[in-house]
């Protein structure tokens, strides 16, 4: 019986550290995007913010940068209301390892100025977001 109960335990652990592994991210580096918040996606597990950039030569570049859950980020004090449509902000976090433009944030830098650290969620990677289609990340 106990034999039994290791081996479904070690079975189920498994799953559970590769989910949360942060596979897909490039975590050799940081990264730090300021931009305008055009979106956000207030889902569980985790968020979605979608961030404008404005470029040197006055174009912009989209972002997706996957946050904590809807829940999480209530708890951490960041709301619906800190993060509206034309908000700036600033992300400290890791690019997604196969270039496009997703990141895994570390830290939000809100327009009042706090930092607010997420979580140690050790993100989904880009295996969550493979399976949903982010405008102009495909």
């Amino acid at each position: 019986m106990r034999m039994a109960i290791c081996v479904i335990l070690a079975a189920t652990a498994a799953p559970v550290s590769a989910h949360h592994d942060g596979a897909g991210f490039d975590k050799s580096r940081q990264i730090q995007i300021e931009g305008a918040v055009t979106k956000v996606e207030w889902f569980n597990p985790h968020a979605f913010i979608h961030v404008e950039v404005k470029n040197a030569d006055g174009s912009v570049t989209p972002w997706t940068v996957e946050i904590a859950s809807a829940r999480g980020l209530t708890r951490l004090g960041v709301t619906r209301e800190s993060l509206q449509a034309e908000t700036r902000l600033v992300v400290t976090g890791y690019r997604d390892g196969g270039g496009r433009n997703i990141a895994s944030a570390v830290t939000l830098r809100l327009k009042d100025g706090r930092e607010v650290a997420m979580p140690i969620f050790r993100a989904h990677g880009s295996d969550i977001l493979s399976r949903r289609t982010i405008a102009g990340h495909e």
